[in-house]
């Protein structure tokens, strides 16, 4: 007697398949011997190293920020320098190293809270431009940070051309130079002083 060996057709193999999603089905868990779901696993990985890498990049971007702020503040306590040594030359009631100091201190105060304030926005919640509120009134802290680092940046750009050239400027021009540093320095520090008090 001869055995037929039959070959599974495409139909044998369809119901296989449809009778191992019936025992593996929604509502039951894979037997051991079959192969678990790795999607899951690499969706849980996945959620894992995004937000790892969005805490490394938060970490590097609040560093940057006070790298940035410390440089800020470096340039203002140098451009004080140069005003108050220009200055204290000058008019001998300022010359003195506690003069010098105290322009330093204002100029990095000033250049660290002053520079790159974060401006009201112009358009309103949806999308319009916004006659009232904050968005139809000019930025006070935006224009005296505007205002107040050209003042101060002037300033100590006149001391340094006159240190350099060692020129002998008339009296008026001297105090102009002051006076100018003194008021953009302020109008830093205020408009510093209004964008963290909103924030």
């Amino acid at each position: 007697m001869e055995l037929a060996v039959v070959e599974p057709g495409p139909l044998m193999q369809n119901n296989r398949l449809k009778r191992r999603a019936f025992i593996v089905g929604p509502g039951r868990r894979p037997s051991a011997s079959e192969p678990s779901s790795t999607p899951q696993k690499k969706g849980l990985n996945w959620t894992s190293s995004h937000s790892v890498g969005y805490d490394m990049r938060s970490r590097v971007r609040k560093f940057a920020h006070v790298i940035e702020r410390l440089g800020l503040a470096m340039a203002g306590a140098a451009s004080g320098l140069f005003v108050g040594a220009h200055v204290g030359s000058s008019i001998e009631a300022f010359t003195s190293q506690g003069f010098i100091l105290i322009m330093m201190l204002a100029g990095a105060i000033g250049f660290y809270l002053g520079i790159d304030t974060p401006a009201l926005a112009f358009h309103g919640p949806s999308g319009e431009a916004s006659r009232s509120g904050s968005g139809g009134r000019v930025d006070a802290a935006e224009f005296l940070s505007a205002v107040g680092t050209f003042f101060a940046a002037l300033t100590a750009f006149a001391s340094v051309s006159v240190i350099v050239f060692r020129e002998d400027p008339h009296i008026f021009w001297t105090v102009m130079i002051m006076l100018g540093w003194v008021v953009g320095v302020t109008m830093q520090i205020i408009a510093g002083a209004i964008s963290r008090t909103r924030a």
